[in-house]
C-alpha cells in the first residue's frame, strides 16, 4: 500500500494505492471490511487512553471497497445516533482498478468529523488494507495495529496539520 494524506479547509483527503494480484469484493456496505477493502479509523481529538480498547465518542471508522456495482462507502463507527446517513452521504470515494492496483481517492469533510481544521491541530488516524483472494480475509496491513485485531485508537498514528 502506498498513500498520501492532504487537507484543505473543507476536507481530509486520502490517496491510497493498494497493490493486490487478485481483487475480490462482493459484500454490501456493512461487511466491506471482510474482503478486499480499505478501513480508516479516526480519533478526531487524539485523546484515546492506553489499555482502553474500543472506540470513544469522538472516534470514527469508515470502509471503502470496489464492488461489482462500483465504489462503496460504509460508516462502521459513529457514536451519535441519527447522523449515519448524513455522514455517509458527505463522504466521497472514487475507487478504480488498474492492472494489479486498486486506487482509492477518498474525501472526508471536516464537518462529518465535527472538526474545524487549523494549523497545529492533532488527530489520530489509522488506515489498513484488507486482502481476500476469494476464500475469506486472510491478511491486512496498515499504518499501525488497532483496527483489524481489536479497536484500539490509542495506537493510531498522530497527524498534525501544517
Amino acid at each position: 500500500m502506498e498513500g498520501a494524506v492532504a487537507y484543505d479547509d473543507e476536507k481530509l483527503y486520502l490517496l491510497l494505492d493498494v497493490h493486490d494480484d487478485i481483487h475480490f469484493q462482493r459484500q454490501e456496505p456493512g461487511k466491506l471490511w471482510s474482503q478486499d477493502a480499505v478501513q480508516v479509523g479516526i480519533d478526531s481529538l487524539a485523546n484515546a487512553l492506553p489499555y482502553v480498547h474500543g472506540y470513544g465518542q469522538d472516534d470514527y471508522e469508515f470502509g471503502f471497497g470496489l464492488t461489482p456495482e462500483g465504489p462503496a462507502v460504509e460508516v462502521t463507527q459513529l457514536y451519535e445516533v441519527g447522523r449515519l446517513r448524513e455522514v455517509q452521504a458527505a463522504i466521497t470515494a472514487r475507487v478504480e482498478r488498474h492492472d494489479d492496483i486498486t486506487r482509492y481517492r477518498i474525501a472526508i469533510p471536516w464537518s462529518a468529523l465535527k472538526l474545524t481544521p487549523r494549523q497545529g491541530m492533532i488527530f489520530a488516524m489509522n488506515v489498513i488494507a484488507n486482502d481476500d483472494d476469494g476464500h475469506g480475509r486472510r491478511f491486512w496491513m496498515g499504518l499501525t495495529p488497532g483496527i483489524a485485531e481489536t479497536k484500539n485508537p490509542y495506537v493510531f498514528m498522530k497527524f498534525s496539520l501544517e
